[in-house]
């Protein structure tokens, strides 16, 4: 503010520049204050329903332990409806596919499996199942359907793993080149002290010689 200006004008000037600009001052600090108060309440909340989600879970395992199945899949179902935004949901669905593939119904294997798949939190957790659901149509018999889902899988993280599933499928299909080349991507990106890399080994050697291999 000028200093040459005298204390009425000074006054005036105040009241002219609060007139003008006092409300936008006001909407501006409360803008800020609800900012404040709304992330701490988000946060707040995350807090809680991780703490809530953790204690649904243990208890859905608790009653997996007491082979209470019925009671754990109404604990996995709370999770998935009503704490679909933590982990903890993405680990009951993968828990009760386990325990459904275990138990033989893979029905429910996987609409778990499909479920993780799309709402998995992290994109680990959705690859991780999308290649268990690959692995549960090997089962049936279904190696379309399991290349299909490895399709859609493009983490490099995951590709020895769905390199090695791919062959699994091609061996069911009966193309056996196919089946090496993609056993042979996966042995390329594994390191040496990979615990499965003797498996993947083994399947590449198990492999039938084709025809015009022979030749």
């Amino acid at each position: 503010m000028d200093q040459y200006l005298t204390e009425e004008q000074q006054v005036e000037l105040l009241k002219r520049l609060w007139k003008e600009y006092g409300l936008a001052v006001l909407t501006g600090v409360a803008l800020a204050v609800m900012i404040v108060f709304g992330w701490r309440f988000y946060q707040t909340y995350r807090v809680e329903q991780r703490q809530q989600a953790s204690m649904i879970y243990e208890h859905m395992m608790i009653s997996l332990i007491n082979h209470q199945y019925d009671e754990a899949d109404n604990q996995a179902k709370i999770l998935r409806s009503h704490f679909r935004d933590t982990p903890y949901s993405t680990i009951a669905a993968l828990t009760t596919a386990k325990i459904a593939v275990d138990r033989g119904n893979t029905v429910m294997a996987i609409r778990m499996l499909r479920w993780a798949s799309a709402h998995g939190q992290g994109n680990a957790f959705r690859q991780t199942a999308r290649i268990r659901l690959a692995r549960v149509y090997l089962d049936q018999k279904k190696p379309n359907q399991a290349l299909n889902i490895l399709e859609s899988i493009d983490d490099a993280a995951f590709m020895p793993l769905v390199d090695e599933t791919k062959g699994d499928a091609y061996v069911q299909l009966g193309s056996i080149l196919q089946a090496q080349t993609a056993y042979n991507r996966a042995l390329a990106a594994l390191p040496d002290t990979a615990l499965n890399r003797p498996l993947v080994e083994m399947k590449l050697a198990d492999l039938p010689v084709e025809d015009n291999q022979k030749n």
